[in-house]
């Protein structure tokens, strides 16, 4: 069975960015999710445990096999993750991948962050810490993690 849950990251707001919302879809085994993720974006799924597909033209996103038209401009994306390879490293690198996302939707298309750690480095720190958090929140709320 899987499991949908959401969160959502705020901590970018001051810095002029929409709070963004993402959907997690916990998969009971690894197998589930690379077919999820296959119908999404077909090609070689076999060694992954894990995944984030921003929403493309933040306006879709993919569930049960179907594209679902998304009305909220504060929609970022769909993250995948299985119980059978749920564990601190997948949750953060995905959590790393829709940061990026998001840091690429509302602050700046690239990511470039330079020698020093300067205000764009704290931006996209700030996002991904957020929304792990929030991530981390969901599974344990959900008891599944």
């Amino acid at each position: 069975m899987t499991l949908i849950l959401h969160a959502s990251t705020t901590r970018h707001t001051e810095w002029g960015g929409l709070k963004r919302y993402i959907r997690i879809f916990v998969y009971d085994f690894t197998q589930e999710l690379q077919r999820a993720g296959n119908i999404y974006r077909p090609g070689n799924w076999s060694d992954v445990g894990g995944s984030f597909h921003p929403a493309p033209y933040r306006e879709r996103y993919i569930e049960q096999g179907m594209w679902v038209s998304v009305t909220s401009p504060h929609w970022a994306g769909v993250m995948r993750l299985s119980l059978d390879c749920l564990n601190s490293e997948v949750v953060v690198h995905e959590c790393v991948h829709a940061g990026a996302a998001i840091y690429r939707m509302d602050v700046k298309s690239n990511i470039i962050l330079g020698y020093e750690c300067r205000p764009r480095e704290e931006t996209l720190a700030y996002i991904i810490g957020d929304l792990a958090a929030s991530v981390s929140n969901a599974l344990h709320l959900a008891k599944v993690w």
